[in-house]
C-alpha cells in the first residue's frame, strides 16, 4: 500500500484562528490611536517631506529614509508590537494554554507580530501613496538612479522597489528579534533595546557612502549608498544571513529556556 504524503504545515503562515485574533487586536481602542498616528505620519511624509522632489518614484525613498519619519515610524511599530504581545498574553491566555507546546507558543507570537507589522507597513505606505498622488501625479518618469556622488546601473523605479523590499524584510526581522526578546527577557530590557535602536537613527542622520561591503543595519533604512548596485545587494544579503543566524540562535535558546513557560 502506498503511504499518503502528509503535508507539512507552515507554522508562520496565518492559521485558522489568526484572522479573528488580528481583527480583535485591530478593533481595540489602543490600536485605533496607533492607526491615527500612522495616518498622520504618512500624510506628513507624503505632503511635507518631498515638497522639493518633483518625481513620484524619487519621492518615496526620500520619505522613508528621512530621519524624523524613520524615528516615528519605528516608534509606532514598536508601540504597536508592545501592545500586541501584551494583549496576546493577557487576553488570549486561554488560547495559549491550548497550544501543543512551547514551540507553538513562540511561533504564535512571532506570526501574529510579523503579520501586524506587515499590515501596519502597508497602511502607512497606502496613505503615503495617496498623498503623493495628489502632489506628484503625472510625473512618473523613469531614468537612471543617481545620488550625490555616484549612480547605479538601474532606474529610479527599480531602486524604489529594491529599497522598499529591503525596508519591509529587515523591518520584519527586527520584529522577530524583538518578539523573541519579549518572550525571554524582562520588558524593561526590550524597552531599552528599542530605545537604543531609535537613538542610533539620530546618530546617523545622513546616508553614508560605502566602497566596501557593510553590515550596518541602520543604513538599510537610512538609504546608505554603495559604489555599485551589486555591492549594495551583496551587503544586504550578508546582513540578511547574519540576522538569520542571530534569530535562529535566539529562537533555539527560547525553545530550550526553562524560564519561558506557556501562560
Amino acid at each position: 500500500m502506498k503511504k499518503k504524503k502528509v503535508k507539512q504545515k507552515n507554522h508562520f503562515l496565518l492559521q485558522a484562528n489568526d484572522k479573528a485574533i488580528i481583527n480583535y487586536l485591530m478593533s481595540s481602542e489602543k490600536y485605533k490611536v496607533i492607526f491615527s498616528f500612522s495616518v498622520v505620519l504618512a500624510l506628513y511624509g507624503g505632503f511635507v517631506i518631498p515638497i522639493a522632489i518633483p518625481n513620484f518614484w524619487d519621492a518615496i525613498p526620500i520619505i522613508y529614509s528621512y530621519f524624523a519619519f524613520l524615528i516615528f515610524f519605528f516608534a509606532i511599530i514598536f508601540i504597536n508590537h508592545w501592545m500586541i504581545c501584551s494583549t496576546l498574553q493577557r487576553d488570549f491566555s486561554f488560547y495559549i494554554m491550548r497550544l501543543e507546546n512551547k514551540t507553538e507558543y513562540v511561533r504564535f507570537l512571532i506570526r501574529i507580530s510579523v503579520w501586524m507589522y506587515l499590515i501596519q507597513f502597508f497602511i502607512i505606505l497606502l496613505f503615503v501613496l495617496m498623498a503623493l498622488c495628489l502632489t506628484k501625479f503625472g510625473n512618473f518618469e523613469s531614468y537612471p538612479f543617481s545620488f550625490g556622488i555616484g549612480s547605479y546601473e538601474i532606474s529610479n523605479f527599480v531602486y524604489l522597489l529594491f529599497y522598499l523590499c529591503k525596508f519591509l524584510l529587515f523591518g520584519a526581522m527586527i520584529i522577530v528579534l524583538m518578539t523573541l526578546c519579549f518572550i525571554n527577557f524582562r520588558k524593561v530590557i526590550l524597552l531599552i533595546l528599542e530605545a537604543v535602536f531609535l537613538i542610533i537613527f539620530v546618530a546617523q542622520i545622513t546616508p553614508m557612502f560605502y566602497s566596501h561591503i557593510s553590515v550596518n543595519l541602520w543604513s538599510i533604512f537610512i538609504g546608505g549608498f554603495y559604489s555599485s548596485f551589486s555591492l549594495d545587494i551583496a551587503s544586504a544579503l550578508l546582513l540578511l544571513l547574519i540576522l538569520e543566524v542571530v534569530i535562529f540562535v535566539l529562537y533555539r535558546f527560547t525553545i530550550h529556556n526553562q524560564k519561558v513557560e506557556i501562560s
